[in-house]
């Protein structure tokens, strides 16, 4: 498998993202098997990054991040979705103050 790395620096954090070729890249349905649709990515990071819990934005990227990361690293989603649901993330106003 090539492994690749890409890191993206979103608001000032760097995320460090694997990229590699697997089933997933290109698809962001679930008409791969084994791959993540986007609503079942974006479910799982909400489950897995309660928005209520977090004051920090900062915490709540990483959380987000990481949660991306490993959806990566199980192939479960491509590496253009897992970008996307980080970029969401770090554009949203989750932990900012008010």
């Amino acid at each position: 498998t090539d492994h690749r790395n890409a890191s993206a620096d979103i608001y000032g954090q760097t995320t460090l993202l694997t990229v590699s070729q697997d089933p997933c890249d290109g698809h962001n349905d679930s008409s791969t098997q084994g791959c993540l649709s986007e609503t079942d990515a974006t479910a799982r990071v909400d489950r897995e990054c309660l928005a209520e819990k977090y004051t920090n934005h900062g915490e709540y990227v990483s959380c987000v991040a990481k949660t991306v990361r490993t959806l990566r690293e199980g192939s479960e989603i491509s590496a253009s979705l897992a970008l996307h649901l980080v970029t969401l993330a770090a554009r949203s106003d989750v932990g900012k103050k008010q």
